[in-house]
């Protein structure tokens, strides 16, 4: 499954912050230290809190080609 975590800002706007393959047998693990990552090395802004999606998310970033 691929998942991001993004910052959502409060007039509803959303900035992609990481990405990563997590693997449905070991979700639980791997989805708390994708987080603990994420936290680490992009601390959510004081006007933001955490928004985290999936590929099915309105939200979710696909590259462009």
């Amino acid at each position: 499954m691929l998942v991001q975590l993004h910052h959502q800002f409060k007039d509803g706007r959303t900035e992609m912050c990481a990405q990563r393959e997590i693997d449905p047998r070991h979700s639980q693990k791997e989805l708390g230290a994708f987080v603990e990552d994420t936290q680490e090395s992009h601390p959510v802004p004081d006007n933001a809190q955490w928004l985290f999606v999936t590929e099915k998310s309105k939200h979710f970033v696909w590259a462009a080609a």
